[in-house]
């Protein structure tokens, strides 16, 4: 047994046995399951990232070498191993540790992230400076298979290929999911190689003639000029320790291919392709239930119902999101809606000009962002929907301070650059009720031109039968909705969103 609280840094692991790290392994997935439960955080990504994080751990020398987690929210073994445990249990709360790396908790968080798509591309600069400024390491990104599809990986796989004396190794990191299920071409793709190739329990693999069958087969990666060895099964540790010491000793660039289970060790999370258990708040352990409030639901959910009920009103509209449905409910309406619902995966961009391209066909086109992710898709918003003037709905979920999170999830700049272009209207509902009117006016609107955004915050709303948009409210542009009139306050308190409800009981103060 390993005391995880007396853990100061990882270089305990490179004496310890493959069995001593299977019990070390176990632990730490308790210590994960003990403290998610109580304080919440991301459970199934972290539960499938123990054993290739404390491989990785074991074979490099950081923070010498460079490890680089892309988005970082599976990275709690990392934080674990460096120094961290006795700290964990104020994971996501205020003064505690991060659920995300944070350059200020220390030498061995070498990037930050909360969005997607970036750790390969930082590695391309680590390797880039290592060579200018002669330093002998390692660099190694880790990005999943969901995260791969997205357009800044492609573009630093692109530079990786042309630059073969900054060499980087690639982990990508293969659990079929993104929060849920994975969608795409490429998906598609990994799964076959999966299925056909994956050996769960050798130990005995020569990847020596491994490299030599697998380099010259139909994989994506040889096209950009990327050596590529895999896949391995990602909780055995006899094939990850030879595997990954193979990528250390290339000469080349390498994207080392990574079968991971999501959820691994425990059968409720490792069973859920929904992503119920991708982020949660509290749970029962023991039965994987999750804790909550039945009596409120969130703002997406109510916007969702709204959304609904206008599908069924107006054949002519289509729904998107990007790999957000879950969260919102709007991957629900597929049963209903069929091919009318669009998932595109972790593709901010894509989503915006494929709507842009059914805009211009004649349909009416609604997307859902989280809020702190439209910033990705900015540049398509700008040019190509407000200044051809496309008539467009966005629903940006998740909007405001985001306390477990922290600043990468924060959202309150949106309002600043969104009411500055041209041809935008932008709404924040203050009230179920405005919730469900605001998408009947957003759908109705005559020649509209406009890019109609609707704002939704993280605050609860009560689940009653308001939620469920069945009555609809003419609103109309231009005038303000009086919610309360105190006697004894000589004004006015002008304030959108969540802010309605505080400043309704102003005279308590």
């Amino acid at each position: 047994m390993f005391n995880l609280k007396e853990i100061k840094n990882p270089d305990f692991l490179k004496k310890l046995s493959v069995e001593e790290l299977e019990v070390l392994s176990q632990q730490i997935r308790d210590l994960i399951i003990d403290t998610v439960s109580e304080v919440g955080g991301h459970l199934s990504p972290n539960l499938g990232t123990v054993e290739l994080t404390v491989a990785l751990l074991k074979a490099l020398n950081l923070p010498k070498d460079v490890l680089l987690w892309d988005i970082g929210h599976q990275a709690y073994t990392q934080k674990i191993l460096t120094g961290r445990a006795k700290d964990f249990h104020t994971l996501r709360q205020y003064k505690g540790i991060s659920g995300f790396l944070k350059f200020r908790e220390g030498k061995y968080d070498q990037m930050e992230a909360g969005h997607s798509s970036t750790a390969v591309g930082i590695g391309t600069g680590y390797a880039l400076a290592g060579k200018l400024q002669n330093i002998k390491r390692h660099v190694v990104s880790i990005v999943g298979d969901a995260s791969f599809a997205n357009g800044t990986t492609f573009e630093a796989m692109n530079y990786i290929g042309s630059h073969d004396s900054e060499k980087t190794i690639v982990i990508l990191n293969d659990n079929n999911q993104s929060i849920s299920r994975a969608v795409g071409a490429l998906q598609i793709k990994l799964n076959q190689r999966t299925q056909q190739y994956v050996d769960k329990e050798s130990s005995e693999i020569n990847f020596e003639e491994l490299f030599k069958t697998r380099s010259d087969d139909d994989n994506i990666f040889k096209f950009f000029n990327v050596d590529y060895l895999g896949p391995v099964w990602g909780h055995n540790y006899k094939q990850l320790d030879k595997a990954i010491e193979f990528a250390k000793n290339h000469k080349r660039s390498i994207v080392l291919h990574v079968v991971t289970e999501k959820g691994h060790g425990v059968q409720y999370a490792a069973a859920d392709h929904i992503g119920l258990y991708h982020g949660i708040k509290k749970m029962n352990k023991d039965t994987g239930e999750l804790i909550g409030d039945p009596t409120k639901t969130t703002r997406e959910k109510i916007l969702i119902n709204a959304l609904k009920n206008e599908m069924r009103r107006d054949k002519n509209i289509v729904a998107s999101t990007a790999a957000m449905g879950h969260y919102s409910g709007l991957i629900d309406l597929k049963k209903t809606f069929g091919s009318r619902i669009i998932d595109v995966g972790i593709q901010e961009e894509e989503q915006a000009l494929l709507n842009v391209g059914m805009a211009l066909s004649g349909k009416k086109v609604f997307m859902e962002y989280m809020g702190s992710f439209f910033q990705r898709a900015y540049d398509e918003f700008l040019h190509d929907f407000t200044r051809m003037e496309i008539p467009a709905i966005f629903a940006l979920h998740h909007n405001g301070i985001a306390p477990a999170s922290g600043n990468t999830h924060h959202v309150f700049w949106d309002i600043s650059f969104l009411a500055n272009i041209p041809n935008v209207i932008l709404t924040n509902p203050g009230t179920t009720q405005d919730i469900c009117d605001l998408m009947r006016v957003a759908f109705t609107i005559p020649n509209n031109k406009n890019s109609f955004i609707i704002r939704n915050s993280m605050m609860l709303m009560e689940n009653d039968e308001t939620a469920k948009c069945d009555i609809v409210k003419p609103l109309k542009f231009g005038e303000w909705k009086v919610h309360y009139t105190p006697k004894n306050i000589d004004g006015y308190v002008i304030a959108y969103d969540s802010n309605v409800f505080e400043h309704i009981n102003i005279e308590r103060f």
